[in-house]
């Protein structure tokens, strides 16, 4: 078998990296949309329903990057994610350990305590 090498060049460390190509400010804009459909729904149904709507696509879209990233660890996470949903929190923090996925998984979490309690109890 033979190694492939990788350049000094092609590697880019993650601290290099510009702002823009890190996840973080698309996941702040996301939160931001979030938060001012919330706002701007207590008093309209209809920006509302598509606050509503908007939380359960990001869940989703969240939930799917989860999955994506459990199968390439293997199979048996997908199954232990799909079948014990509290096992999605271990997996993130001690399996993947990946940073950004640890920052969707709560923006989510976050992001749907925030649209329940503006939803519920501000009204």
């Amino acid at each position: 078998m033979t190694k492939v090498r990788r350049s000094e060049e092609s590697h880019v460390e993650p601290a290099e990296l510009p702002w823009y190509s890190t996840p973080y400010p698309y996941i702040g804009a996301a939160l931001l949309a979030l938060v001012i459909c919330d706002v701007l729904g207590r008093n309209n149904p209809t920006v509302e329903f598509y606050a509503g709507t908007f939380t359960f696509a990001y869940m989703v879209a969240v939930a799917v990057m989860v999955l994506r990233s459990a199968k390439e660890d293997g199979m048996l996470h997908v199954l232990l994610i799909l079948l014990l949903p509290p096992y999605t929190l271990f997996y993130v923090c001690t399996v993947n350990k990946d940073k950004s996925l640890i920052v969707l998984l709560f923006s989510g979490w976050a992001a749907m305590l925030a649209f329940a309690v503006i939803t519920l109890h501000l009204k």
